[in-house]
Formats: C-alpha cells, sequence, structure tokens
C-alpha cells in the first residue's frame, strides 16, 4: 500500500499535482539468477497506462513529486528547466525562496522524501518526464501488466519505453522556434564497430562541418562543441544495423527534435525513428550556456553501453571553453554485460571510455571540471 496526504494551506494549491512514484515487486521465474521483477509507476500507473498531462505554454505548473519507492530516482523533463520550490522528508517540509531555487533538468528524489517543481513549458508539443534510470524505464526490465508482454511497452504503445514515466502535451506558441536558416550546420555520423567491447559492438560517432572530410569516429561520442544564440542544424547519419534516435538532454528546442521517437513533436508531426542507413535534420538554438549532454533515446539498454551518448558543452562569452583548463569527465559504461534485464549488473564503468584514464594538472592553475554521469 502506498499513497500521499498534503498538510495545506501554506505551500499547496487545490491545482497542484501530485506524483507519487512507486515500485510494485514480484517474483519472476525468466529472470536469470533472480526471483524479483519491479515494476515502476507514477501514482500507481506504468508507462503507457500512465496519464497525460495537458498544459499551456507559459502557464506555472506546480507538481508534489513524492517517492515512496525503494530506490532514489532522477526524475528528468524534456525540453525545459524546472525549479526546485521545496523540499520534504519524513521529518520536515521547506519551502525553497524564489531567488534560492535551483534550475534543473534532472534531479534525484531519495526514498521517503519529495520535492516541489514549478516550471513553465516554453515549446508547444509533445514532452517526457521520467526515471534516468534505464532499468527503471526499460521494456524489458517491466513484467507483463493488463495482458501485455515486457516487448509492447514502448513509446506510446509504439516505442521503446516502459515504468516510471508521464507524458506531457503543451499547447501555444513556440518560444524557441528555429525557422531562420542556420547559421551552422554539422552532421552526426553513428557507426557501428564490431567487437569493440568483446562479442559486442561499440557505436561510434563523428561530428563534422557540412562540406568537410569526416572526423575518426569515437567510442563513446566526442564533445559537441556549440555557441549559446546560434541556431545549429545536426544531420545524424544511422550507419547501424537497428533503428535510433538522439536526444539533447537539457536543452530547450522544439519538441519535434528533442529525439522521443513515435510520441515528440506535435499533431501529426511526430518524431520518427532514425531508421538503418537513413538521416534526421535536428535544429536547436542554445538559449544558455552550460554542461550538457547527447545520447540516444531508442533502446536505450544496448545503445547506451554500446558508447551512444556524448557532452554536449554551449559557450558564450562569460562561459568560454577553454581546452587547457576545461576538463571533461564522462562518467558511463564500457560494454553490455549479461543477459536481458540483468545488462548492468557487474558492468564495466569509464570515464571518457576508458577506465584507465589519466589528466595531468599543474599546481597553481584554476580548473573547470564538467563532470556528466550518463550510466
Amino acid at each position: 500500500p502506498l499513497g500521499t496526504f498534503i498538510v495545506g494551506p501554506s505551500g499547496y494549491d487545490q491545482e497542484d499535482l501530485v506524483l507519487v512514484l512507486g515500485e510494485f515487486v514480484i517474483p519472476d521465474p525468466q529472470l536469470p539468477n533472480a526471483n524479483l521483477a519491479a515494476q515502476f509507476t507514477i501514482n500507481g500507473l506504468s508507462w503507457p497506462h500512465t496519464e497525460r498531462l495537458n498544459v499551456t505554454v507559459g502557464q506555472t505548473n506546480r507538481w508534489h513529486v513524492v517517492n515512496g519507492a525503494f530506490a532514489g530516482h532522477p526524475m528528468h523533463l524534456h525540453g525545459i528547466h524546472y525549479r526546485i520550490a521545496g523540499t520534504a522528508s519524513v521529518y520536515r517540509s521547506t519551502s525553497i525562496p524564489e531567488s534560492e531555487q535551483r534550475e534543473v533538468v534532472t534531479e534525484v528524489v531519495d526514498p521517503g522524501t519529495s520535492m516541489t517543481i514549478e516550471w513553465e513549458a516554453a515549446n508547444a508539443g509533445n514532452w517526457l518526464f521520467h526515471c534516468h534510470i534505464v532499468a527503471h524505464v526499460e521494456p524489458e526490465n517491466m513484467f507483463s501488466v493488463r495482458g501485455l508482454n515486457r516487448a509492447d511497452f514502448r513509446h506510446d504503445d509504439t516505442e521503446h519505453m516502459s515504468g516510471m514515466t508521464i507524458g506531457i502535451h503543451a499547447s501555444g506558441t513556440d518560444k524557441y522556434a528555429t525557422t531562420e536558416e542556420p547559421a551552422r550546420k554539422l552532421t552526426m555520423a553513428i557507426n557501428q564497430v564490431d567487437g569493440y567491447f568483446g562479442d559486442n559492438p561499440g557505436f561510434a560517432i563523428a561530428f563534422n562541418n557540412a562540406g568537410s572530410s569526416e572526423n575518426s569516429p569515437t567510442v563513446p561520442g566526442p564533445p559537441l562543441f556549440l555557441t549559446k544564440e546560434e541556431l545549429v542544424s545536426i544531420e545524424v547519419i544511422n550507419n547501424l544495423s537497428e533503428p535510433t534516435s538522439i536526444h539533447w538532454h537539457g536543452m530547450e528546442l522544439q519538441s519535434y527534435y528533442d529525439g522521443v521517437a513515435g510520441f515528440g513533436g506535435n499533431g501529426s508531426s511526430i518524431t520518427p525513428e532514425i531508421l538503418p542507413g537513413d538521416r534526421f535534420e535536428g535544429r536547436m538554438k542554445p538559449p544558455r550556456a552550460g554542461t550538457f549532454i547527447y545520447h540516444t533515446h531508442l533502446n536505450d539498454e544496448v545503445q547506451l553501453s554500446a558508447g551512444l551518448y556524448g557532452a554536449m558543452i554551449v559557450s558564450d562569452d562569460t562561459q568560454p571553453f577553454d581546452p587547457d583548463t576545461d576538463r571533461l569527465f564522462v562518467i558511463g559504461l564500457l560494454g553490455e554485460t549479461g543477459p536481458v534485464g540483468l545488462r548492468f549488473e557487474g558492468a564495466r564503468m569509464g570515464i571518457n571510455g576508458s577506465n584507465r584514464h589519466q589528466h595531468q594538472f599543474s599546481t597553481g592553475m584554476e580548473y573547470r571540471l564538467r563532470i556528466i554521469n550518463i550510466a
């Protein structure tokens, strides 16, 4: 049994939304070396059965996210930053003054705690709010619900997702529209390198300016450097033997380019999978400088462990990227381990694609460390 109660009126309004993160655990003989399977839920339901929320661009949405599950959950909101307006534990509830509220795109909610968040949709279309632990949204890790098999849990009943996820539809006019001609055009080629991780392939990425020779692909992908307020077009070329889709994590952009195949977009214009041998053009005009991530959003358990991710750095005059003093540390998996549903048990971890990575520093020099954990 799991529920929540709200003590008001301070810090709560009848229009507020309460989202309870939950977990059902049952025996599952299909899982090797384990006898439990978990179904992760929001308000007692798992995607694609969770409710669809309707909001308007510009309206302030206030949510109370309560974690009644056994694990901490990093909750990620696509397409917009949200503000942490309050926190609570079993002991106390704390409101945070507006001047001290942090803006985030992903925040961990520990077991037995809650957070109050506020946000405004900047662009119209479909968006996701979900846990960013792959095993908590991966269809192969879920037991059957309402007669559906594991493989049937996909984005909006058609693609790869399940579990602790809700969908949001925002109506209105886009704030971050990209109708003008891009100031910069790039290609992002994704290539399969067989046998890169023992018996498993690696997925290598190379960026190049349109019209120039292609750089050498790397596993995981190289950093993508962008400029604040500069519109960029990135044509993703899928040279893999399976479909993929790229999500620009933390980027405020139009829903169609957000990378959630089968769900992102607006109306009849829905983001497609990037099929083998196909291409997809994404556009974005970063409104803020900072450290972000690009990563696959399709068949995540396989493609993330194969290296389909990388750092995304947005610079401006106040936050330039200096290769001498800015150091990137991207923590990720080094290949698959184990059968479906247990790939991450005992998985090898690495930094910047290696578990023998070294950095040289000089005494007396100030450095900026940019640390990303995609694992």
